[in-house]
């Protein structure tokens, strides 16, 4: 048990590292084109990644699929995906990288503060102390930016949808965690794999209305080399990568 516990928390290192590599990777697209453009592009790859691999899985979860499943699945799309690039992406054309990487730093901490009231999970000490360590790191980085010349609302409205993002990323977390814990009794429940395929693509569905207002065609074909290699990482080792190991983690 405390070699899987281990093991778990490997994962989750390693999927919190792979997400806060967004905020640099979107900074290479972010007012080039739309926001929704920039979140169906890099799902679209992120598919593209899983689809092959775990196609027949797919086709067993859907006929095994119940509605809760399916709600479940839905929501996580919503905050982990679409609110979370939604407000990152908005949030960091307003922002520096250096405010935003910290700002998203504070993920982990709201998770705690969440698992603990809906969860009823236990808060250790090193917990108050990762929550004291992002609190005064938020606190920081907005008297930093202050003495550089002042907050200017569109700057401070960038940081608070930077932690927008991280909230909802929270939410995420504990939506994700609740569903592995309702798929632990059910005779099949979705490996991390199938899961992360499916979020994906429920994802993707719901991005590509929105983004069909934004001129993606035009507002793609002027991208370069860097630009295109962004939206790949923020597919392939954003999401694809770092959500495996976040519903293997958990």
């Amino acid at each position: 048990m405390k070699n899987e516990s281990s093991i778990g928390k490997l994962y989750l290192t390693g999927a919190f590292s792979l997400a806060g590599t967004s905020v640099v990777a979107a900074r290479f697209v972010s007012g080039t084109i739309g926001v929704f453009t920039i979140a169906a592009v890099s799902l679209f790859f992120a598919s593209l990644t899983l689809l092959p691999i775990c196609a027949r899985r797919l086709v067993a979860a859907f006929r095994s699929m119940t509605l809760t499943t399916g709600i479940e699945i839905l929501l996580q799309a919503v905050f982990g995906m679409l609110l979370f690039r939604f407000c990152l992406f908005n949030g960091i054309s307003r922002t520096s990288s250096l405010e935003a990487g910290v700002l998203t730093g504070a993920t982990p901490a709201i998770t705690a503060l969440l698992a603990w009231v809906f969860l009823k999970e236990k808060l250790r000490a090193n917990t108050f102390f990762g929550l004291a360590a992002t609190v005064t790191g938020v606190v920081l980085v907005q008297g930093l930016a202050g003495l550089r010349g002042g907050l200017e609302p569109e700057h401070l409205f960038g940081n608070i949808l930077v932690l927008c993002a991280a909230a909802s990323e929270s939410i995420f977390n504990i939506l994700s965690r609740t569903a592995v814990l309702n798929g632990a009794k059910q005779s099949r429940p979705l490996d991390p794999l199938t899961q992360t395929a499916l979020v994906t693509m429920t994802a993707l569905i719901l991005c590509c209305v929105p983004a069909a207002f934004e001129q993606p065609v035009v507002r793609l074909a002027s991208l370069n080399f860097v630009g295109w290699a962004a939206l790949l990482w923020l597919g392939i080792f954003v999401t694809a990568l770092a959500y495996i190991c976040w519903y293997s983690g958990i």
